[in-house]
């Protein structure tokens, strides 16, 4: 989504989370399932929602927008995606924003 609509989805400016803008071209243009479902998947991963964490540091979060984060998931580091691992009902790993 990044390069092809990134009015729709892309990359956070430092490249450490993604934010998907506009959920219903989201779901109609990129996914082949309900956005309920493809959230369900990303939290099983591990990702986390972090807009309520980005407004406590004093960063603007559009209105519509949702940004999730994963300590293993960044721009341009394709090796790190191997330790996003699907978890079985474990508690989610911490999420550090500053890392």
């Amino acid at each position: 989504c990044d390069r092809e609509a990134p009015e729709v989805a892309s990359w956070s400016h430092d490249g450490l989370h993604f934010i998907i803008k506009d959920k219903g071209a989201f779901e109609n243009d990129f996914l082949t399932r309900k956005y309920a479902t493809f959230i369900r998947q990303v939290n099983k991963y591990g990702f986390r929602k972090i807009n309520v964490k980005l407004e406590e540091l004093g960063r603007i979060v559009l209105k519509g927008e949702e940004h999730f984060k994963h300590n293993n998931f960044r721009r341009g580091q394709r090796d790190l995606c191997k330790n996003v691992k699907r978890s079985h009902n474990k508690p989610a790993e911490q999420i550090d924003y500053k890392q």
